[in-house]
């Protein structure tokens, strides 16, 4: 390879890194999500629309967190795209921009309800982006980003259409769960306290457990798919327990790893286990896997 094309591939990774590109596929699935339990089942361009708009303002999210922190990466995490040079802040700042530019838009496409959730959504994500993050709020922002996702998935639907309990329910347990994750994350630079953890962990099975009673209650339910999500809860919570056991930075990296990427097991069992016929979109969730898989052996996602 010559060395135009190493340094062109050296910059392209460079961008995913600063995206945290293999995450991107856990927003997708958020989408997927609120599409198909608020009632949809056929893939249509709007479907599509909503998917790139998702995928474009959380990839901003993930360039403007690091623009934000660039001071602090400089001293905590040089090996950062931004603090170690390979990727300018002012060009850091242009690729945010225009990734929530297309994102709003997208989801402008789609209608006006879509338009307002993104619009939300967006102000969540630079809510905790620009400073958020590092008071008490910053786990509910970023458990709300994730909840605000799954309400862009199921904005093709009317508000009079929608069974609002079970979608209120459902975006309210993964943004906990996601909150719950996010407490986790503030212990990956090192060593964490015994006592930090265990807090943690129970308050990570809260949304699990409500989720679990939660799908079980209701009139039809495939068992299958309620075992599914008990199997998915199942490894999350043994991963944080062994966080929690072993409180060091190694195994409280492994243990949000883990809950990040079963994201996407987790929403995959909860369409299986509520929507009856659903079994195609239960597989199309779960092969985002594949790329997702690949590319986190090449791009941190934290």
């Amino acid at each position: 390879m010559s060395d135009s094309k190493t340094r062109k591939a050296g910059t392209i990774i460079s961008y995913m890194r600063l995206m945290r590109f293999p995450a991107v596929f856990t927003a997708c699935s958020d989408i997927c999500l609120g599409y198909v339990i608020s009632g949809n089942t056929e893939f249509t361009v709007p479907f599509g629309f909503l998917l790139l708009g998702s995928a474009a303002i959380y990839l901003a999210g993930m360039v403007f967190n690091d623009y934000f922190d660039r001071q602090e990466d400089a001293v905590e995490r040089p090996n950062r795209p931004i603090p170690s040079g390979a990727i300018s802040a002012q060009s850091a700042k242009k690729l945010g921009t225009t990734l929530l530019a297309i994102g709003v838009a997208a989801a402008m496409t789609v209608g006006l309800q879509s338009a307002v959730v993104g619009l939300v959504l967006v102000i969540f994500v630079l809510a905790y982006d620009a400073g958020g993050k590092k008071t008490v709020a910053g786990p509910l922002l970023m458990g709300g980003c994730r909840g605000l996702n799954i309400l862009l998935g199921a904005s093709l639907t009317s508000i009079a259409e929608l069974n609002v309990t079970l979608i209120a329910t459902i975006a309210c347990c993964i943004s906990g769960y996601i909150a719950a994750v996010t407490l986790f994350a503030k212990h990956e630079a090192g060593e964490s306290s015994q006592k930090s953890p265990l807090v943690e962990f129970f308050v990570l099975l809260i949304p699990l457990l409500v989720l679990i009673l939660f799908i079980s209650s209701q009139a039809s339910y495939e068992e299958k798919g309620l075992i599914a999500l008990c199997l998915a809860s199942g490894i999350i919570v043994h991963r944080a327990f062994r966080a929690v056991v072993i409180p060091q930075a190694k195994t409280v990296q492994l243990a949000v790893k883990t809950m990040l990427l079963s994201l996407v097991t987790l929403e995959a069992a909860i369409v299986y286990a509520l929507v009856p016929g659903a079994l195609p979109w239960v597989i199309g969730m779960l092969l985002l896997y594949i790329p997702m898989l690949y590319l986190v052996r090449l791009i941190a996602i934290t």
